[in-house]
């Protein structure tokens, strides 16, 4: 089964960018040499705050625990950045909710440096899961035919809480997402009826930006 996590990364105020640098040469590393299990490696930075989120794709949830993390390059990670965090990162456990698209085509990785990205955490009315995806898919294809700024529309599914999912997202300009997605009519409809029928218990959006390092394709 693909295993998705979400890493929740929190520095010290004053060292993200100490720990992007630790960072940066394990990232190469998966690209480079984890390319039977791992198929994403994204990372990107809040712009509340001091934290870092990355979005980790794997054949399963074992290539994670006994592959990538007992490799050399992420326990040298470990050690360089370790110190540099407040707290000790967090991993979000998910798997593909086979709604939208990771990346669109001919975009991938690309690094845009007035991007938007958000992770967005939704907790649903208990029995409403199968409900929010499959209309939520009707918006990600709505976003890939009409709105060609917006790179990633990706949906997620927790393992841990059958009413939680999550949507990674990343847009070219803060105005493809105010502007041009909020506005359009199949998400204007579709979140329409989901506030109508108060299905969400709680919601976590993050605003982010891109910090340049890692992948969400191997080209």
């Amino acid at each position: 089964m693909v295993f998705v996590t979400i890493a929740k990364i929190h520095p010290a105020q004053g060292s993200r960018d100490a720990v992007y640098d630790a960072l940066k040469p394990e990232a190469k590393h998966v690209y480079d040499n984890e390319p039977a299990f791992n198929d994403a490696y994204f990372f990107f930075s809040t712009l509340e705050g001091n934290d870092v989120i990355g979005v980790e794709i794997y054949g399963s949830k074992d290539d994670l625990l006994n592959k990538h993390m007992k490799s050399e390059p992420f326990n040298a990670f470990a050690a360089a950045a370790g110190p540099l965090f407040a707290t000790p990162f967090t991993l979000d456990d998910y798997e593909p909710a086979d709604v939208g698209f990771l990346t669109r085509p001919g975009v991938g990785t690309k690094f845009v440096e007035d991007s938007l990205i958000l992770h967005v955490e939704f907790v649903l009315k208990p029995g409403t899961r199968d409900r929010f995806l499959k209309e939520v898919a009707l918006i990600a294809e709505d976003v890939k035919a009409n709105e060609p700024n917006c790179y990633s529309y990706y949906g997620l599914k927790s393992l841990d809480n059958p009413d939680k999912v999550a949507i990674f997202e990343r847009y070219k300009t803060r105005h493809d997402i105010d502007v041009v997605h909020r506005s359009g009519e199949v998400y204007k409809k579709i979140f329409g009826g989901f506030e109508a029928d108060e299905i969400f218990v709680d919601k976590l959006i993050v605003e982010c930006t891109d910090s340049g390092v890692g992948f969400l394709e191997r080209v």
